[in-house]
């Protein structure tokens, strides 16, 4: 790059570099701000959809706690009457080796 400058600069030359490298300084400032704007947007959307797929999950969750409560709680007496119906059985057996005796 260096090679392509003059080895004297003069004034009209010097001028007219600093006009293109205000030229390029001005485009590289429009590109600049377009990326801004795409990044901005980015976390923006990002944000968005974090939102729209993780808060109907968790207002899901806790508008479900009291039904696996209540769930559970029919699948505790179901097993309690289990334990009780083979308690019964048992003294059933117990009782049936008694009478043959």
């Amino acid at each position: 790059m260096l090679e392509s400058l003059p080895k004297k600069i003069n004034k009209p030359s010097l001028e007219r570099l600093l006009k293109e490298n205000i030229k390029l300084n001005k485009k590289i400032y429009e590109s600049c701000q377009k990326i801004e704007k795409y990044i901005f947007f980015t976390k923006v959307f990002a944000t968005a959809k974090f939102v729209l797929i993780f808060i109907p999950i968790i207002i899901g969750v806790l508008f479900l706690i009291p039904f696996v409560g209540d769930f559970l709680e029919i699948y505790k007496n179901i097993f309690a009457n289990i334990g009780e119906v083979t308690g019964l059985l048992k003294n059933m057996k117990d009782i049936q080796s008694l009478q043959t005796l």
